[in-house]
């Protein structure tokens, strides 16, 4: 049962950790343009990331910055210059920041994560989103810490009375799902598949409308950013409604936002007018 809990709590992080970067990357970038000239900010966060391995050639477009850091290059750019965000910060806030890092390494490298930890990241969200004014990633982020403080039987973690797995139990570990294919139902009808996800090595993969999403839909009903999709294993993915503005059915049935289910091989999905269908490869 512990670790079905810990694969919960993993699920949950991972979602917070992108609503996090949606919430600071653009923020974090905003303060490097406005210190430095135009000219210059491109290299300074460059050469703040030298040893951290970042191709080059992203370091040309805000957009591409924007879509190939992941959340860990947003923090240590925070960090490598202090000085820019301590005023709008404070004090408590490189602590905040910190608490990110740490929660983020630990989710990377499959560690134990317990609910307190993963509170302590929701906390550590809100306090930055707030000192920025990020409205819906906060909100999103409230949501998380909402559910992390229920367990999937419905009582508080602190009092959860003890209870043998159930068929409701969820078991996330995040392996190659190598062999599925998402078969796209586009709203005219036309039918495209491509490997889920479109690389082997993804972690996660983002469904959206947004042109920076692993998969785009042409759908006006479909949100900018509307799922995540986290390997499992060859015939499931773990399905995760990112608040969408029109809501996502699984066989028919309406998810709750930012709560990971199973979806596996043969059953269909439905993003707005958009049919998806994960199918064995």
């Amino acid at each position: 049962m512990q670790a079905d809990e810990n694969q919960r709590v993993h699920a949950y992080v991972d979602t917070l950790l992108f609503y996090v970067k949606e919430g600071l990357a653009c923020n974090i970038l905003g303060q490097y343009k406005q210190k430095y000239s135009a000219v210059n900010y491109m290299g300074v966060i460059q050469a703040n990331l030298k040893h951290h391995h970042v191709s080059p050639e992203i370091f040309v477009k805000d957009d591409l910055l924007l879509d190939q850091l992941d959340l860990p290059y947003w923090l240590v750019l925070m960090l490598r210059q202090w000085n820019l965000f301590q005023p709008r910060l404070g004090k408590a806030g490189k602590q905040h920041v910190e608490t990110l890092q740490d929660l983020r390494n630990n989710w990377a490298h499959h560690q134990h994560i317990d609910c307190a930890s993963a509170q302590a990241g929701v906390e550590a969200a809100i306090y930055l989103l707030q000192a920025f004014g990020v409205e819906e990633p906060l909100e999103r982020v409230r949501e998380i810490g909402h559910e992390l403080a229920v367990s999937p039987n419905g009582h508080s973690n602190g009092a959860a009375p003890a209870s043998s797995a159930t068929e409701d139990t969820m078991r996330y570990e995040p392996v190659s799902a190598e062999g599925l294919l998402l078969e796209i139902i586009a709203p005219d009808g036309k039918a495209s598949s491509q490997p889920t996800p479109p690389a082997p090595d993804m972690a996660r993969c983002i469904i959206g409308r947004g042109l920076h999403c692993d998969i785009r839909l042409d759908d006006p009903r479909v949100s900018r950013v509307h799922l995540m999709l986290i390997p499992v294993d060859s015939v499931s993915l773990l399905l995760i409604d990112l608040h969408s503005a029109n809501g996502t059915t699984l066989d028919a049935a309406p998810l709750e936002p930012n709560t990971p289910v199973l979806w596996f091989a043969g059953s269909s999905v439905r993003v707005g007018d958009t049919l998806l269908v994960l199918r064995r490869g």
